[in-house]
């Protein structure tokens, strides 16, 4: 787009100034839209945080029973089964018996959490799109 000479600058600079502003445009409404812009940012963070808080006040519980081997264990033993007697220990009602461990499963994220990715950069993108188109989509079910 060409333009005339009476528009531009020496210095290469266009114009004569900032534009003004529109009438009915307040600078009041970028404002709302900044801090609509923040609030929804944090929404993700704060989920997060709820959830984080709620795991950690429903396990008190478990790790008043267990101690600190409720994250060093791994035994999942819910109690004696039909002749348990329900027993109290440190305040918490539960079934005699009943031991509880969850390293299994903290293992098991922080792998999923570092194992995928790697597989992922290592074997790549299209590799891994490519598994379910190899898949053969001819073949018959029967429901009898």
């Amino acid at each position: 787009m060409a333009a005339s000479a009476a528009e531009l600058r020496p210095e290469g600079k266009a114009g004569h100034g900032p534009l003004p502003r529109r009438p009915g445009i307040s600078p009041g409404g970028d404002r709302a839209i900044r801090w609509a812009g923040l609030v929804f940012a944090l929404l993700p963070a704060a989920a997060l945080l709820f959830v984080l808080a709620t795991l950690a006040v429903e396990a008190i519980p478990a790790i008043r029973l267990n101690g600190w081997g409720f994250f060093t264990h791994s035994m999942w033993n819910q109690g004696g089964g039909y002749n348990a007697v329900i027993v109290r220990t440190g305040g918490v009602a539960h079934l005699a018996g009943s031991q509880f461990g969850v390293l299994p499963e903290i293992v098991g994220t922080l792998l999923t959490l570092f194992v995928v990715p790697a597989v992922y950069s290592l074997v790549g993108r299209r590799q891994i799109l490519a598994v379910p188109a190899a898949v053969p989509t001819n073949t018959a079910v029967s429901f009898s």
